[in-house]
């Protein structure tokens, strides 16, 4: 169900949007006819050499272009895959031509020896020059978006430290940032990697994390059936470098709303195990307030994989961040630093 950035611009359009589509099922393996309308909008693969070696990444919205498409950057989160985006990059095929990677480390693109959060921002500014669709100067498109979800949110971050010139804006989805000095980590997870006969045994087994109730089990199926892959004479594991978090060093990132020198919009899951402290959302609110002039949007009934759990909810708030953004300079807002 693909519809124009405009028609989500009033709640009537929101119910028509739920109505048209069908509302996700609860709690079951059935499939709405928005996801399946939307999974019916096949994406092209393509691939690139990046100082990793092979980079993944998944294309929409060729269609109809005629070189002057805005262009819009999905990147997912830790142990994460392009592939979460299937049913959400559709819904604005219209209007850009949507790119999801997989980060090196994971999906299909190959592990490296060491990641860090700025050099996946460069590796994001890669893609879209191998894509065509880094801006310039003389460039017939405008600069693109970057949304971000999870550890995706912060390497966008960065990419608009890095490369604000170049960039339309960041939206960062239940970003996970440094308050102070404290720099917590997840719950350990094994880097031992163990494969098993069939895909079926690890699609069954696979859990999101942080742990959370998701009700749209079909969603969470579709991604773990493209988060697998099958190693010849050994059987089936999952793709993503099960070493990411020992080869990524902690980084103080108490400053990178900040450091974010692109347009930045912030949009959270009420539940949201990272947002369960008052004091998470009211920092981040301040520092918003402070460096973009601008305060968070959240989503009610949402946890940390927002976009699991409210997929149609999601996309509305992308929508309207990109209705306002569309009405205002590209630059960014200067506001004196206190």
């Amino acid at each position: 169900c693909t519809l124009s950035v405009s028609a989500l611009a009033s709640d009537s359009a929101r119910a028509n949007l739920i109505r048209i589509c069908g509302r996700p099922a609860m709690s079951t393996n059935e499939t709405p006819a928005w996801f399946r309308e939307a999974l019916a909008d096949v994406p092209v693969t393509h691939a690139m050499e990046y100082e990793c070696g092979r980079v993944s990444y998944l294309r929409w919205g060729d269609r109809f272009d005629k070189g002057n498409k805005r262009a819009l950057v999905l990147v997912h989160g830790t142990f994460a895959h392009a592939h979460w985006w299937d049913f959400i990059a559709p819904m604005f095929a219209d209007e850009f031509v949507v790119i999801a990677i997989d980060l090196p480390g994971c999906g299909n693109s190959d592990h490296a020896a060491k990641y860090t959060e700025p050099w996946f921002a460069n590796c994001i500014m890669a893609v879209l020059e191998d894509a065509g669709l880094r801006w310039s100067l003389d460039s017939k498109r405008p600069k693109p978006y970057l949304v971000g979800h999870s550890f995706g949110a912060r390497v966008c971050m960065w990419a608009g430290s890095s490369h604000p010139d170049e960039l339309g804006g960041v939206i960062a989805l239940d970003a996970v940032v440094t308050i102070g000095k404290s720099l917590g980590r997840g719950p350990p997870i094994s880097t031992q990697v163990r494969h098993t006969k069939t895909a079926a045994e690890l699609v069954n087994r696979f859990r999101l994390r942080p742990p959370q109730r998701c009700d749209n089990a079909f969603l969470v199926r579709h991604i773990a059936e493209h988060g697998v892959r099958h190693v010849s004479g050994k059987g089936w594991t999952y793709k993503f470098d099960r070493r990411w978090l020992e080869k990524t060093p902690s980084i103080d990132r108490s400053r990178l709303i900040e450091n974010c020198r692109a347009r930045l919009a912030w949009i959270y899951g009420k539940r949201s195990s990272f947002y369960s402290h008052p004091e998470v959302a009211k920092h981040i609110n301040s520092e918003l307030a402070r460096h973009h002039g601008t305060t968070a949007r959240s989503l009610p009934d949402a946890a940390h994989h927002l976009f699991l759990d409210s997929p149609l909810e999601t996309v509305e708030e992308i929508r309207q961040v990109l209705l306002e953004w569309d009405d205002s300079p590209s630059t960014v807002n200067s506001l004196s630093k206190l």
